[in-house]
């Protein structure tokens, strides 16, 4: 019985590579932040955490989830543009304009008062994380 090894098409893999996320080391403190948020807009969205996640654009409601999660991560939590990049991979001016988009939005008060609930439910999770670790 032989086992036949699938492999992918050497460009796949390669951009795989490029566009994979980075290891958890790369960010530091930072990567805590960064899964709060993207589980805070998961949950407020309904778009899952891999496709809020992935390399690709995606549809709209994706792009829009992707863009309030790395407006969240740079605003509430004060990471840089190049942070919010490499957590998401993205450019920095990709993030630029994600945060812009937003704040463009924010302009309506149904969407501005559903963004400051969930920047107040991410700094009492943080400050729940923060007084928590002591114990485990």
């Amino acid at each position: 019985m032989s086992s036949a090894i699938h492999r992918r098409p050497r460009e796949a893999r390669l951009r795989d590579i490029v566009f994979a996320p980075r290891p958890i080391s790369e960010f530091g403190a930072q990567h805590e932040f960064f899964l709060l948020c993207l589980a805070a807009v998961s949950a407020a969205s309904g778009v899952s955490p891999a496709d809020i996640r992935s390399p690709r654009r995606g549809r709209a409601p994706v792009a829009r989830a992707r863009h309030l999660a790395i407006y969240l991560q740079h605003v509430v939590f004060g990471a840089s543009l190049s942070c919010c990049g490499k957590s998401f991979a993205r450019d920095r001016t990709s993030v630029r304009h994600a945060c812009a988009k937003i704040e463009d939005e924010r302009d309506e008060p149904a969407f501005d008062c559903a963004v400051a609930r969930l920047e107040d439910a991410l700094l009492a999770q943080h400050a729940m994380l923060i007084e928590f670790s002591g114990f485990f």
